[in-house]
C-alpha cells in the first residue's frame, strides 16, 4: 500500500511492465513461441516465457534471462538483460545499469574468451580446407563433390559458389558445340545448365527452343563457332533470347570461328569474314562477347564500342602444367631442371610464345631462351613452304606454342625442323584443337609423328572421337 490508499510502488511497476511488454512483443527480433519480449520505459530489454527450459539455446545465444520459476504470465516481472552480468541496486529495482562484481566480471570475460576461441577454431578449419585444396593432385572436371580446379600441384581456381539470391537473376546455356565445357563451367559455379533444345528440321534448317523463362535475366550462352552450323545455332539462340526479353545477353565463344580471315590479301577479292561474324552477332542483339585466345587480338576492333569484348588467355595455365611435368621428371631422375627452349610455331606466334615463356621462367626460376620457325610464303594461299629455324635448340627440350591445330601440317613441319637441328625432345601446346570434321585425320597423323612426346590442347572445342 502506498500509504494514501493507492497502489504500491511495486504493483504500479508491474502494471507498467505488462503494458510495455504487450506493446513491443510483436516487433521484437527475438520473438519466439512461448516467449514474450519487450522493453521497459527506461529502455532495458525484458523477457517472459511460458517454459524456461524450451528455449535454452536462445538464452545462450542472446543472453536472454527469464523467470526462475515455471510460472506463466502470473509470475513476477522478468529481469532485465543487465542481470546477466551484474546485480541491480537494492534501492532501485527498475534501474538500467547493474552494479558489477568481480564474479560477474569473471563470467563476462569467460564468455568473451569462449567466443574468441570459437572464432579461432573456425578460422583454423577454413585454413585446413584451403591447404587441402591447394595440395589437391586431381584435375576436377566432373566430380560433383569438388569445387576446385588445379593442375597437379598449382592452385588456379576455387569457385565462390553463386549465392542463392543471385542464381535466379541469370541463366547459363550451352550450345551443342560446347555442351561439355558448359557443364564444367556450371559445375564450378555450383549450378546446373539451363535447358534448351537445338537441332535441325527435316530439311536441314536449324531449330532452337528455350525451355525456361529468361525474362529480365542476365543470360550467358556458351558456344564455339567451329562450323557454319555452330555459327547459325549461336545466332539463332541469341535472337531467341532477345525476343524472350532477356535483360542482357553475353556470348561466351571459346573458339571464334573465321578468326583467321581477319584481313584481305592484296590483289585478292575476298571477305573479311571475322568482321562479318562480329556484325552478325551485334545485329541479332548480343550485349557482350567473351573469347579465348583469339587468332589476332585486333579482332576485338571489329565490334562496335557498345559491345565490349573480353579476351581470355590460357597460356599461364599451360605453362604451369609443363612446369609441373618437368619438375616431376627432375624428382624421378634426381637431376636439375632440364634445359628448355620455347619455340613459336611461326612469326605470328612470337607474342604468344613470349608470354608463355615469361610465366615458365617465373615458375622455374631458370633463364629460358626462345626460338621461332619462319614459314615465309610468296602469297597467302600458297600451301607449300620451307620452314627455317631461328634459334639454338641442340640438346634441349622444346615446347612449340601455337593457337590452333587443324590439319597439323605446320606442327609436323616444326617438329621435323627441330629434330633436324638436334632437339632432345619436342612437346607442343595449342589452345584450340579444331578436329571436328569427319574427314580430318590430323589426330591420327600427329599420333604417328616421330619425335613428338605429346600435344597439349584445351577443351575450347569438343572432340567427339
Amino acid at each position: 500500500d502506498g500509504g494514501d490508499g493507492g497502489p504500491s510502488r511495486e504493483a504500479e511497476a508491474a502494471n507498467n511492465h505488462t503494458a510495455v511488454v504487450e506493446r513491443f512483443a510483436t516487433i521484437s527480433p527475438f520473438s519466439e513461441p512461448g516467449v514474450t519480449v519487450g522493453r521497459r520505459a527506461t529502455g532495458s530489454l525484458v523477457t517472459r516465457r511460458a517454459d524456461p527450459h524450451s528455449h535454452a539455446e536462445l538464452d545462450d545465444e542472446f543472453d536472454l534471462i527469464a523467470d526462475d520459476d515455471d510460472n506463466d504470465n502470473d509470475g513476477p516481472p522478468p529481469r532485465p538483460l543487465a542481470l546477466s552480468i551484474g546485480s541491480l541496486p537494492p534501492d532501485r529495482p527498475d534501474a538500467d545499469h547493474p552494479i558489477t562484481t568481480d564474479e560477474s566480471d569473471a563470467v563476462c570475460l569467460a564468455r568473451v574468451r569462449s567466443m574468441q576461441n570459437k572464432d579461432k577454431k573456425k578460422a583454423s578449419e577454413v585454413a585446413e580446407v584451403k591447404d587441402a585444396v591447394k595440395q589437391s593432385t586431381a584435375l576436377s572436371g566432373g566430380d560433383a563433390n569438388s569445387n576446385a580446379v588445379t593442375t597437379k600441384k598449382m592452385y588456379f581456381y576455387r569457385t565462390p559458389m553463386v549465392r542463392n539470391e543471385l542464381s535466379d537473376k541469370f541463366a547459363i546455356f550451352a550450345g551443342p558445340s560446347s555442351e561439355s565445357l558448359g557443364r564444367d563451367i556450371a559445375h564450378l559455379l555450383g549450378l546446373h545448365l539451363n535447358a534448351m533444345d537445338v537441332g535441325q528440321f527435316a530439311d536441314g534448317e536449324t531449330s532452337c527452343h528455350i525451355r525456361e523463362s529468361v525474362r529480365g535475366k542476365e543470360v550467358y550462352i556458351i558456344n564455339s563457332t567451329t562450323s557454319v552450323n555452330a555459327l547459325m545455332e549461336l545466332l539463332l539462340v541469341i535472337s531467341t533470347l532477345r525476343r524472350a526479353s532477356a535483360k542482357r545477353i553475353i556470348a561466351v565463344i571459346p573458339y571464334y570461328g573465321y578468326s583467321r580471315q581477319d584481313r584481305r590479301v592484296m590483289g585478292v577479292r575476298e571477305p573479311i569474314a571475322a568482321a562479318d561474324v562480329a556484325k552478325m552477332l551485334e545485329e541479332v542483339g548480343v550485349d557482350r562477347v567473351m573469347c579465348m585466345d583469339l587468332h589476332n587480338d585486333s579482332l576485338r576492333g571489329f565490334f562496335s564500342p557498345r559491345t565490349p569484348v573480353e579476351h581470355l588467355l590460357p597460356g599461364p595455365v599451360a605453362a604451369a602444367y609443363f612446369h609441373e611435368e618437368f619438375c616431376s621428371l627432375d624428382e624421378a631422375n634426381e637431376s636439375p631442371y632440364p634445359p628448355i627452349t620455347v619455340v613459336a610455331a611461326h612469326e605470328g606466334q612470337v607474342a604468344r610464345a613470349t608470354e608463355f615463356r615469361k610465366v615458365l621462367q617465373k615458375l622455374s626460376g631458370e633463364d629460358i631462351p626462345m626460338a621461332f620457325i619462319s614459314k615465309s610464303r610468296q602469297h597467302g594461299h600458297q600451301k607449300e613452304y620451307e620452314p627455317v629455324l631461328v634459334g639454338d635448340v641442340k640438346g634441349r627440350k622444346c615446347i612449340i606454342v601455337d593457337d590452333i591445330v587443324n590439319t597439323g601440317t605446320t606442327l609436323r613441319n616444326s617438329i621435323g625442323q627441330l629434330k633436324e637441328n638436334g632437339a632432345e625432345s619436342v612437346y607442343a601446346w595449342a589452345t584450340h584443337g579444331v578436329f571436328g570434321s569427319p574427314n580430318n585425320d590430323a589426330p591420327e597423323k600427329l599420333q604417328a609423328t616421330p619425335g613428338l612426346d605429346y600435344l597439349l590442347i584445351s577443351n575450347s572445342v569438343s572432340i567427339n572421337r
